[in-house]
């Protein structure tokens, strides 16, 4: 033992003689490390000069604190003599800033938190052997090779963040499950029939149509103190004088036109986010439609400051310059004289304007304030559509209640590789359209696995996530801008030809865009649709009964399943909806089936319209995705039973796995991605397959789940039109 300790003394004073006084690389590394790190953040973010001060200002404080903590850190080394502290505020430093990068990344807290100690320790070790070799001349083994391992651990790292990243597998796996996905010929008819002009709107004397100013104190609950002194002072007006501003793009042709009107969401304050939707303005202005972006970047977030309650005050400000806009119709002095065809409106809104939007519908017919009865709401616009785009939800709730949107047609847009409104959070909004069933309303929804969140706003940029952090991002998978803008405009279009000009030459995209696979992007759309003909045998809200359905006289029976339950479709998916469904599992057998009875039903000229959740991860074995599928049975009144298979229809496909950052590649982690399709079944095709059937006298619809042998599926919306 003694020579064993003697041995070990021996290395320590060796190590010490080779990396004595190299404590000072740290700190210097250190310093190094966060000037570049602040100084890159900073110019990334120089799109003009006033971005440019707003940044320098933030770091500016942020770099005087990490001089405070500098300072005390000498004072407490000075007074106790505790030689490592500084040392510890190093690394802890450079644990912080590493650990920064790599959750702005999207990476699990714990793994970023993990790796960001490894890579500090690493950092520390080169730092010490850099100072060790360069200024106390050690040109040792001890010295040199733990350099070269560092540095090329550091090479690696640099490439590893420069490098786009690592293509899905789940869109060739879905392809393969898909075969028809990329052979529909059909496209989205689109004529540049109009000439396209546009103009400015503002208080500012740039603009080529001066407008008022309005009064937003009553929306915002807390505006006050430093957040309050740095916003007035860098818009140059406050919160009682907000300016009504944006941009309005129209066909020069005479004539009256649809209008749209756009709000973006919640993005840095400096940036004109209202004009990332040009695109839009001009393919939709072509096509005949006047289309206003308004400008609502005194709500986002400025210098450190923003809101986290704002989104009715969005909603207000919309339906202040819809009130603007509108009037220009007859005023002969405006660029839109007699233009504006008043009894067709739509709204649109992208993030959190996305949400504003469905509560400027909420709000639209209401008298008063939800939030303070004694401010009167006069609007009334007739508003016939709503497009969300990637919309957050929830984010205001009246009273604690959802918002509520009664016979509209409601469109949602959303990406799989969102990293900002990760999940698809309209979802809820969705369920929360309603339809009375006495006007020809729908709501459909489009989920793109291979769109993320900022690419449908062209002064967002590619990355969801701000630098540094958008190194860390899994690039490979998401696709080009230019295609994520394409898929939006054209399911832009359509939206509002079916539901503004009655024009259903394309409606079928909506809820059956495999039809149109050749003219689309290569990548994989989820669909959700609904009208409100639709009448619905089982929606799951009526009681916890399992065997009652929501249309009266209707019994459900359920065999051979080892689960049968009706649940929160948040067990499955990774949004809350507060929607209910009913969820079947099944284990070795191809017998299970789902039924329902109820008096004799002529369905000759019925759709059968079913959600289904395929929440099976993939398979145990091979771990690959693969796609669910069972038979739409129906029985008539003397027996006769016919049979369709559901992927005669529809491709019901597995969860999609999405891998946001590389770090999770490296540790081979996923994100399931669990979304309803909408499968719609005529039922007059039943009696191709069994001519004796009665479709007249049908007593029973089932689900007969005959295809595979073990299972789990989750049902929603199930009804007839």
């Amino acid at each position: 033992m003694k020579k064993v300790r003697t041995l070990l003394n021996n290395i320590i004073l060796y190590l010490k003689q080779q990396y004595g006084k190299t404590k000072e690389g740290i700190s210097y590394f250190t310093l190094l490390f966060a000037s570049l790190f602040f100084s890159y953040v900073i110019v990334a973010n120089m799109e003009n000069i006033q971005g440019f001060l707003a940044y320098a200002v933030v770091f500016l404080i942020a770099f005087m604190l990490l001089c405070l903590c500098w300072l005390v850190c000498k004072i407490l080394h000075f007074f106790l003599q505790y030689y490592s502290i500084w040392n510890l505020f190093c690394f802890a430093t450079l644990v912080f800033l590493i650990f920064i990068v790599l959750e702005s990344g999207i990476t699990p807290d714990k793994l970023s938190f993990r790796t960001a100690i490894l890579i500090a320790l690493m950092e520390c070790i080169f730092a010490r052997c850099l100072y060790a070799l360069c200024k106390n001349r050690k040109y040792n083994l001890f010295v040199l090779v733990p350099l070269i391992l560092t540095t090329i651990a550091n090479v690696g790292i640099i490439q590893f963040c420069v490098k786009e990243g690592y293509e899905a597998a789940y869109v060739k796996e879905f392809r393969e499950l898909n075969r028809t996905l990329r052979t529909g010929e059909k496209v989205v008819s689109y004529e540049k029939v109009h000439n396209v002009d546009s103009f400015d709107y503002g208080m500012d004397k740039k603009r080529n149509f001066r407008t008022k100013t309005v009064d937003m104190t009553p929306f915002f609950d807390s505006y006050s103190g430093i957040k309050k002194w740095l916003r007035d002072r860098y818009w140059g007006y406050g919160i009682d004088k907000i300016p009504l501003e944006g941009k309005v793009w129209y066909p020069k042709e005479d004539g009256t036109y649809p209008i749209l009107f756009v709000i973006h969401g919640n993005a840095d304050g400096a940036k004109p986010s209202y004009l990332g939707y040009e695109y839009l303005g001009k393919y939709l202005a072509q096509s005949g439609y006047i289309v206003v972006s308004v400008n609502e970047n005194w709500c986002n977030y400025l210098m450190g400051t923003g809101f986290s309650d704002e989104n009715d005050a969005r909603a207000i400000l919309l339906l202040e310059n819809m009130k603007e806009v509108l009037s220009w119709n007859q005023n002969k002095e405006s660029l839109l004289y007699q233009k504006i065809n008043k009894n067709q409106i739509a709204i649109a809104g992208h993030s959190r304007g996305g949400e504003a939007a469905a509560i400027a519908y909420e709000f639209n017919d209401m008298h008063r304030y939800l939030d303070n009865g004694n401010i009167l709401l006069q609007y009334h616009f007739p508003i016939k559509t709503i497009i969300a785009i990637a919309p957050t939800s929830n984010q205001y709730n009246p009273s604690e209640r959802t918002v509520t949107l009664d016979d509209v047609n409601y469109f949602l847009v959303h990406g799989g590789n969102d990293m900002d409104v990760s999940n698809m959070m309209g979802i809820n909004q969705y369920n929360h359209v309603r339809f009375s069933g006495n006007k020809k309303k729908m709501k459909a929804y489009l989920y793109v696995t291979s769109a993320n969140h900022s690419q449908f706003n062209t002064k967002w940029g590619r990355f969801d996530v701000s630098v540094p952090g958008n190194h860390i991002v899994n690039l490979k998978p998401i696709m080009d801008a230019d295609e994520q803008r394409t898929i939006l405009k054209q399911y832009m279009k359509v939206c509002l030809d079916t539901t503004l000009k009655g024009d259903t030459l394309n409606q079928d995209f909506l809820y059956h865009i495999d039809k149109y696979g050749k003219s689309l992007p290569d990548t994989v759309y989820i669909q959700g649709y609904q009208t409100s003909q639709l009448d619905i045998l089982a929606g799951y809200e009526e009681d916890a009964d399992l065997n009652t359905a929501t249309k009266p006289g209707t019994s459900i029976e359920a065999n051979r399943f080892s689960v049968w339950k009706e649940t929160k479709d948040s067990e499955y998916s990774d949004y809350d909806s507060n929607n209910h469904a009913v969820c079947l599992e099944w284990k070795n057998t191809r017998e299970g089936s789902y039924e329902f009875s109820f008096e004799q039903k002529d369905v000759r000229e019925n759709t059968l319209s079913f959600d289904v959740m395929n929440v099976n991860d993939g398979d145990s074995a091979t771990g690959k995705s693969r796609s669910l599928d069972f038979s739409l049975q129906l029985t008539d009144q003397l027996g006769n039973t016919a049979a369709v298979q559901v992927s005669n229809y529809q491709t019901i496909y597995p969860p999609v796995k999405i891998v946001y950052s590389k770090l999770m590649v490296l540790k081979n982690l996923v994100c399931y991605k669990r979304t309803f399709q909408t499968v719609q079944i005529k039922l007059s095709d039943l009696q191709a397959v069994n001519p004796q059937l009665d479709l007249e006298h049908i007593k029973k619809v089932s689900f007969q789940f005959n295809r595979n042998a073990s299972g789990k599926v989750v049902l929603d919306h199930i009804g007839m039109s």
